[in-house]
């Protein structure tokens, strides 16, 4: 069973790309190691030693393990075990035999703080002696030292012999860098490498204060940037390193388990924000700058993804997306760089040093080079001679802006010199040409007055013209309305007086029974002639016909009454003075009067909403409403002679907004274009062609809706219509309007 889930994990799972990648090497070899690791106190690495067994199932337990052949163990042929990226568990076995002439504690020391769960197994004489299970998903007080790393006791006498099994599951990077040795050497081991971590921190939390010192200083979000890039990659190499799990929150796991991932995508984010803003790619490289957000897209799905619990995925993502990240800093900055962009060339050698870095990291974790502090500290080198480099890089800017600007000053003060000995020079001219202009102006300004009288003559008469024009179009809407309901009242007159004529005819042959000479011989004569009479002139329809020729009378009488009130209603002559009205009454008398022109032409909707009484000058508001619904229905008018099957609509709405009331007067006429909405409302313009027009209509709604403290919009588009909005006070304050 162990030995197909080997095969099926080496050469079938789709983990293999990453196994290559990461050089996961184990033997094909059929039986279990028995080579002895002889331990004298001197600290040694576990270098191509031991024996490897994949648990696809995580069910093995060591009792079961125990009991399998030696043919399924593998022998490590690779300088450190790499066990990938995977769900499953790995039994790691390895003997070792005391030859330090005594007896002595020794220390195991696996140098991986990201293992989720590691067991270690002492046997002896194949006698189980010593358990201890721990990972960063345990509390840190489960571990048997204080190390960040996972430390294991060793308590063996003289010549003494033990196997040693290690059970490890992680989905995060499952590197095995063991090595055994006295307490002395394993702690001075460790002692160099967190010097070497000490001075790293240091360093960076120098180069963060030193950076947010000068960004208070200049406000230069590069700056900004920068010093959130420090602090993220600082946090990222703390986490990954176990400091954090170690100092700050020892009791917590899961702080640990996501901030790994977490930090890590912060460095990249804040890198990322650094290079673009320091570069000023969204000027310089637009289209590399719009593939950056791709990639601070992705790391922040990899933090998503940790939290959702998929942990192995999320950091094969995060390895994905720094590698290529990685490729995309180099390539454009070798770009820019090639463009001539000094800032470029420093960012280039920077992120050299930083991919330096990793590179020997990782060549460490494939067994290329040695596994030791140099080594181990490689991302922590690279990434401080970064930081150290594009610190320089960005005094560097600063420095060349400063002269930059000192010479611009130079320049200025050149230039300022130059200028006041021209004025100085020139002042004695122009005295003498003041005094010249000032007698042309004198003479101007007479000339100028005469002018604004003519012009205040002209606009006097331009506004009249404009109010004949708008009465002129009035007068015969009104004429047209008025006329049709006489035409229908003269129409019924003559039916009306000839069935009249027959009532009056047939009433005649009645009255010769009220005779009272008359026969009774001649009485059925008579009645037999008024029924005759009654046959001809059809009498119940002559009935019927009075009355419905009665009520058209009444209609057309009533129509013409209701056109005369909203004429009277819309002019206002007999109160042409400020006072409280309704906003409809005004807007209804004034469509009474277009109505010859809506009909059934156009399709008319109106839109009331409750709204009170306002002040105003009733009639003053009338001409507003007036000249806006004119336009909008030549509007109509002229998109329907240029569309056959196009349908006029006009849709009237009032609304109440906080103290304000709004009138919304909208038409799917022709619209206007941007240019032409910004003029509408200056005196004289007009797009209608000449003699047709003033351009004074829009200019004159314009001031009354400002007198009355009001508001007026307009939002308009070609061939799709235009829609005023009126915003008026409910109540008006200190009225400045005066017709």
């Amino acid at each position: 069973m162990y030995m197909t889930d080997y095969e099926k994990f080496m050469g079938k799972s789709r983990f293999r790309p990453f196994l290559l990648t990461l050089c996961f090497l184990f033997s094909m070899q059929a039986a279990l190691s028995k080579e002895l690791i002889p331990l004298s106190g001197e600290l040694i690495q576990i270098r191509n030693k031991g024996s490897l067994l994949v648990d696809s199932s995580g069910l093995l337990s060591l009792e079961a393990l125990m009991k399998l052949p030696k043919e399924k163990w593998h022998l490590v042929e690779s300088d450190i075990p790499m066990l990938g990226l995977s769900q499953y568990n790995y039994w790691f076995s390895i003997n070792v035999v005391n030859r330090s002439k005594h007896d002595q504690t020794f220390h195991l020391d696996v140098n991986n703080p990201l293992i989720d769960s590691i067991d270690l197994y002492v046997l002896k004489e194949g006698v189980l002696v010593s358990e201890i299970r721990t990972g960063d998903h345990y509390p840190f007080s489960t571990r048997p030292s204080s190390s960040q790393s996972f430390v294991f006791p060793l308590d063996l006498k003289n010549n003494e012999v033990a196997q040693i099994i290690i059970r490890v599951r992680s989905e995060d990077q499952a590197l095995l860098p063991i090595s055994i040795g006295s307490r002395e050497a394993m702690y001075e081991n460790k002692s160099s490498a967190e010097l070497i971590f000490g001075i790293y921190i240091g360093l960076m939390l120098v180069m963060f204060i030193y950076n947010a010192i000068i960004y208070v200083t200049t406000q230069d979000r590069s700056y900004l940037y920068y010093i959130l890039y420090i602090l993220s990659l600082l946090l990222a190499q703390i986490w990954l390193e176990g400091f954090g799990f170690k100092n700050f929150y020892p009791t917590r796991p899961e702080f640990h388990h996501y901030g790994v991932i977490v930090f890590s995508s912060l460095t990249g984010l804040t890198a990322i924000a650094f290079a673009r803003q320091f570069l000023r790619m969204k000027k310089t490289a637009p289209l590399f700058n719009r593939g950056l957000y791709i990639f601070q897209g992705l790391y922040i799905v990899a933090s998503l993804v940790r939290f959702l619990g998929f942990d192995s995925l999320s950091f094969h993502l995060l390895d994905l997306i720094g590698g290529t990240v990685a490729l995309y800093g180099l390539a454009f900055s070798i770009w820019l760089s090639y463009q001539g962009n000094r800032d470029a060339k420093f960012y280039l050698i920077a992120w050299l040093l930083f991919i330096s870095g990793v590179i020997i990291y990782v060549l460490r974790n494939v067994g290329v080079i040695p596994f030791n502090a140099f080594s181990s500290s490689g991302i922590q080198i690279g990434s401080a001679g970064e930081i150290i480099l594009l610190s320089l890089a960005l005094g560097d800017r600063i420095n060349r802006l400063r002269r930059e600007r000192e010479a611009a000053l130079d320049e200025s003060l050149r230039l300022s010199t130059e200028n006041a000995t021209i004025i100085l020079e020139q002042n004695t001219v122009l005295e003498q040409k003041v005094d010249e202009r000032t007698l042309e102006l004198q003479e101007a300004n007479e000339e100028l007055s005469v002018t604004l009288e003519h012009l205040k003559e002209t606009q006097s008469q331009l506004v009249e013209v404009e109010k004949m024009a708008s009465l002129g179009q009035l007068t015969a809407g009104i004429a047209h309305e008025i006329n049709n309901p006489i035409n229908f009242v003269t129409s019924n007159i003559s039916p009306l007086r000839r069935d009249i004529l027959d009532l009056n005819n047939l009433m005649t042959i009645y009255r010769k029974l009220e005779s009272k000479e008359i026969a009774e011989f001649e009485i059925m004569g008579i009645i037999e002639e008024a029924i005759q009479f009654k046959e001809e002139v059809d009498y119940d329809y002559l009935v019927e016909e009075i009355d419905i020729l009665i009520a058209g009378i009444y209609d057309g009488a009533h129509r013409t009454t209701e056109i005369v009130r909203g004429l009277r209603n819309f002019s206002h002559l007999d109160e042409d003075e400020f006072k409280t009205t309704k906003v409809e009454e005004g807007l209804n008398s004034t469509l009474t009067l277009l109505n010859n022109r809506i009909r059934d032409s156009i399709a008319l909707t109106k839109r009331y909403a409750e709204t009170p009484m306002i002040d105003c000058y009733p009639g003053k508001l009338n001409q507003v409403f007036m000249n806006i619904l004119n336009n909008a229905l030549q509007a109509i008018e002229t998109r329907k002679s240029k569309e056959p099957h196009y349908k006029g609509t006009l849709d009237i709405e009032t609304q109440i907004h906080d103290k304000n009331i709004h009138i919304l007067l909208s038409d799917n006429g022709v619209g206007m274009n941007a240019e032409t909405q910004k003029r509408i409302f200056d005196p004289f313009f007009t797009t209608k062609e000449v003699g047709e027009g003033t351009g004074l209509g829009l200019s004159i709604v314009y001031k009354i809706i400002e007198k009355h403290h009001g508001k007026i919009q307009v939002k308009s588009a070609l061939n799709e219509g235009t829609t005023f909005t009126i915003i008026l006070p409910i109540l008006l304050e200190n009225p400045t309007y005066a017709s």
